[in-house]
């Protein structure tokens, strides 16, 4: 078989296996005897102080085992002088390597048939000096000693570890109400009767002025009842999901004496309780009836809202005055009952309601499991795969059996088996891998292949 030689530059560090030839010629160092497809690679990279320019140091590996040996193709590195010189003589001057001026950095690799004698070979290097009228012997080194490397099989599989993907939105349908909410957020559920937060989830039935039954036809109360249905619908229809609580919160208007405003709000969710009940056929546990009574923190609201005159003077008396102490008395009194008479225009009818409508879901016990089951067998892949990463394959190898029925667990258990030249294991592994569609698994096996030529 032909002779490959190939040489080239490199701008590496020095590596690892470093010997030095005594006070001159190369330092040999990245050293490797590998198995190729029925060949033997030689590789090693020189690494050469400056070079006289008449000089030529003369490097050539010899593989050794026993009584048998055979030399390779020798690499010449040559000054420039010594170089023209030796063209100038005929020698053939594509084998000659002009050395760098300063400190030059080289790489050998060649090939040869491999042989039987050869499974314990010795890798060792004779360099000598030459200049014009001379030729010293600078070192006969072994390199390596019965290290011959097998076939470089490079395994295929995604090294680095899976993200454990985040629980799949099952209520993904549920976004576009902004008034439903996951089980977790029930703790916080009162945060949620501020008016900041009611005004903005836009589910308020509104009632007329003392009244306590539902008119659909009064404001929007027919479209808002309508998405509360729906939503409900969604939660029922989706096997992943269960209605866990319906919040109604009820409000009054501050006119009139706390006594009737709190039976009226208070009648008021218990309307719409007994509406949804009517529409749904829900047990009464599942609704939590907050009665909110005179809704003070709602024209708190609207007045900070609002560029009202006496704005300053309504804020200070809600904020001060308790409403047992007078508070209505006093802003019905304020600047001549100005103010009062406006609020009871622009701001009481958005108190009278029974809105704030929260409605909470839970996951099924099944989908938490399914979650729960998919993270643990991906913990466990990763870990395997860490373990493959440090080559450590017999610890990889029993992660893998406790997810030994997941598809994705057949790859990297071929990898570890591949890796302890059990081919016939390894392949019958790859090919059930194949069936599934990982792709890792199919460039395996052409590993597997060279791997099997090779050895």
């Amino acid at each position: 078989m032909k002779r490959i030689i190939t040489i080239m530059v490199l701008l590496s560090a020095i590596g690892s296996n470093v010997l030095f030839a005594k006070e001159k010629g190369a330092v040999i160092t990245n050293a490797t005897l590998r198995k190729e497809q029925g060949n033997i690679r030689v590789s090693f990279d020189m690494q050469i102080d400056k070079l006289r320019s008449d000089y030529m140091l003369v490097v050539t590996p010899r593989l050794v085992a026993g009584t048998r040996s055979v030399i390779m193709e020798p690499r010449v590195v040559a000054g420039r002088r010594k170089q023209i010189m030796e063209e100038r003589a005929g020698n053939d001057k594509d084998s000659y390597i002009r050395a760098s001026k300063r400190h030059g950095s080289y790489h050998y690799s060649a090939v040869i048939p491999y042989e039987e004698w050869m499974h314990d070979v010795t890798l060792n290097i004779r360099q000598e000096m030459e200049g014009c009228c001379d030729r010293e012997e600078l070192a006969s080194t072994d390199v390596l000693t019965r290290m011959l490397m097998p076939h470089a099989i490079t395994p295929h599989y995604e090294r680095e570890p899976a993200q454990v993907p985040p629980v799949e939105n099952r209520a993904k349908e549920l976004e576009q109400f902004l008034f439903v909410h996951p089980k977790s957020t029930y703790a916080s559920r009162y945060d949620m009767l501020h008016m900041e937060n009611r005004s903005a989830n836009n589910t308020t039935i509104f009632f007329k002025q003392s009244g306590t039954g539902i008119d659909p036809s009064f404001r929007d109360n027919y479209a808002v009842l309508q998405r509360v249905v729906k939503a409900l619908e969604i939660i029922e229809k989706n096997p992943d999901l269960t209605l866990d609580k319906i919040m109604i919160a009820g409000f009054s208007s501050p006119e009139g004496t706390l006594e009737i405003n709190t039976r009226i709000s208070e009648s008021r969710m218990n309307t719409l309780r007994d509406y949804l009940v009517k529409r749904k056929n829900y047990g009464s546990d599942i609704f939590e009836l907050h009665n909110g009574k005179e809704d003070w923190d709602g024209l708190r609201y609207f007045v900070e809202k609002s560029d009202m005159k006496y704005r300053e003077e309504v804020l200070r008396i809600i904020r001060d005055v308790p409403v047992l102490n007078g508070r209505e008395k006093q802003l019905m009194d304020l600047a001549g009952g100005e103010p009062y008479r406006y609020m009871l225009t622009h701001f009481f009818p958005e108190l009278r309601n029974a809105g704030y409508i929260q409605v909470y879901y839970d996951e099924t016990a099944t989908a938490n499991a399914a979650v729960t089951e998919e993270n643990a067998k991906l913990d466990i892949l990763n870990k395997a795969v860490d373990k493959i990463n440090c080559k450590e394959y017999f610890a990889a190898i029993s992660l893998l059996d406790r997810v030994d029925n997941d598809p994705r667990a057949l790859n990297l258990k071929g990898v570890c088996l591949m890796m302890q030249q059990k081919y016939d294991e390894a392949e019958a592994l790859f090919k059930k891998a194949m069936a599934t569609g990982d792709h890792f698994a199919a460039e395996n096996m052409r590993e597997l292949e060279k791997a099997r030529q090779a050895n």
